[in-house]
């Protein structure tokens, strides 16, 4: 068996997506323009681009017994991520209810939290066997760094975090990893009241790697060392962004087993998460060459 490009590890769900021509108000009735039902959840979307774009990715994460379950892993098998070490089926599949608008581009997201129990190390620990180049861990897997942090060090492999939520004692969980992917939400709740580079210059002291944040259609922030700089999104008509941010941290994992710069990684990444709002659903995908022809146009401002 080929070592993997990058484990992902993490969340697994169904989306439900309705398209809208605006956001309506409340109590009324409004007809929807677009329908689409997908895969979801951040470390599965995040390995189905990168298997979409060449790479190639194994998913370990909690999948339900349902038939919302057995469409969650049939949708990843179909775009090539290797289930070989995913853990048996067990209860039931949450779904994520997401409404976008058509006049905005914009969406909200209600969500069903898991109801099954977390991941269990040792359900995830034979993965690493097989010495992935980079791996990646969305917010369902925090509970599990202790042990994969460690672990990860020990092989000589760089841990990237999808940081969407920073709860008590983040800095010894999402503050530890290599490199450190925040939602401006994580940003905000980390350290309140300050603006996004220096929220990012306070929270990359805290580890020892390094820190991006996504800042939506003003594309990313890089912090290096002591220069922090600006990846700006290309121009894109935008239909929909969901899952933007998860295609962003696939990318960006994936860009890391060619390439360790981070300016170079980043740049590429933003590029591709940009050009996946062109379409309805979080698995709208782009193809290599566009991320590649995009990428390389995408020059940093610091």
């Amino acid at each position: 068996m080929l070592r993997p490009d990058v484990l992902c590890v993490g969340r697994a769900c169904v989306d439900e997506i309705l398209e809208v021509e605006a956001y309506p108000a409340e109590d009324i009735k409004v007809a929807a323009v677009g329908r689409l039902r997908e895969g979801g959840g951040q470390a599965s979307t995040a390995a189905c681009l990168i298997a979409h774009l060449g790479g190639r990715a194994t998913f370990v994460g909690r999948t339900g017994e349902d038939e919302a379950g057995a469409f969650a892993r049939q949708r990843m098998a179909e775009f090539g991520v290797d289930l070989t070490h995913l853990p048996a089926p067990l209860g039931a599949t949450p779904t994520a209810f997401c409404i976008v608008s058509r006049a905005g581009g914009s969406r909200t997201i209600v969500y069903e939290r898991l109801q099954t129990p977390p991941l269990r190390w040792e359900e995830l620990a034979p993965a690493l066997e097989t010495r992935p180049r980079v791996v990646l861990v969305d917010p369902q897997g925090e509970g599990l760094l202790p042990q994969l942090l460690p672990a990860c060090r020990a092989r000589g492999i760089p841990l990237v975090a999808d940081a969407e939520r920073a709860g008590a004692g983040w800095q010894s969980t999402w503050g530890q990893v290599d490199v450190l992917a925040a939602s401006l939400g994580f940003l905000r709740q980390a350290v309140p009241g300050l603006e996004p580079a220096a929220a990012l210059a306070e929270i990359d002291r805290h580890g020892p790697g390094w820190s991006v944040v996504t800042i939506g259609g003003e594309g990313s922030l890089v912090r290096q060392g002591e220069a922090t700089s600006r990846i700006p999104a290309p121009p894109v008509s935008v239909r929909d962004t969901t899952g933007a941010g998860d295609a962003f941290h696939g990318a960006l994992a994936l860009a890391l087993t060619r390439n360790p710069d981070p300016l170079s990684a980043v740049r590429f990444a933003t590029a591709a998460a940009s050009l996946c709002c062109r379409g309805l659903g979080g698995r709208s995908f782009p193809d290599l060459a566009e991320v590649e022809q995009g990428w390389l146009h995408l020059a940093a401002v610091s």
